[in-house]
């Protein structure tokens, strides 16, 4: 069964608050901060279903975010946490449980950028504050750029295509 941790550093005042209550299942911040410093000791969340593969690795991603700190690469903005959590709920809706994780990234906006650059193909969603979302689609025979917004089930289908069981096992 897939269990969740989230690593020592972060403290529950700093994570955001969209993050707690994430796939349906609500938590409070002190089983996402653990001050333990062994990893044996640390609290675990056990699901009552087992995780999808990718929901783990892309929380910690999104905890190691810019949270705090303007002007983190030149004029930069901080991570806006519900430019964080509307990507992340999207992640939630378009996903698959096989699915890779994504790399997450900020954007210069405050935004946050999940991607992925796997068996010839190339998918980058980016949501920031200001702006609508948007995604870059790109594979050998394929290529889109578009709004998020009205084009949810499209970009699922093409999000299906990274999951190993669209590249026979490949991953």
């Amino acid at each position: 069964m897939a269990m969740l941790t989230a690593s020592n550093s972060i403290g529950a005042e700093n994570v955001p608050a969209g993050l707690i209550n994430f796939w349906g299942r609500t938590t409070s911040a002190m089983h996402l901060a653990d001050p333990s410093p062994t990893w044996e000791s640390r609290p675990m969340m056990t699901p009552v279903h087992p995780l999808p593969n990718w929901l783990e690795p892309t929380i910690l991603r999104m905890l190691d975010l810019p949270w705090d700190d303007d002007n983190w690469n030149d004029d930069a903005k901080r991570t806006d946490p519900v430019a964080a959590a509307n990507l992340f709920r999207l992640l939630t809706s378009i996903l698959d449980d096989a699915a890779p994780p994504p790399s997450i990234v900020p954007t210069w906006r405050g935004g946050v950028q999940a991607e992925w650059h796997k068996n010839g193909v190339d998918l980058e969603i980016e949501v920031d504050p200001t702006e609508p979302g948007e995604y870059y689609f790109h594979s050998s025979t394929e290529e889109y750029e578009e709004p998020v917004d009205g084009n949810q089930k499209k970009l699922m289908g093409l999000a299906s295509r990274l999951s190993p069981h669209q590249q026979g096992g490949a991953q």
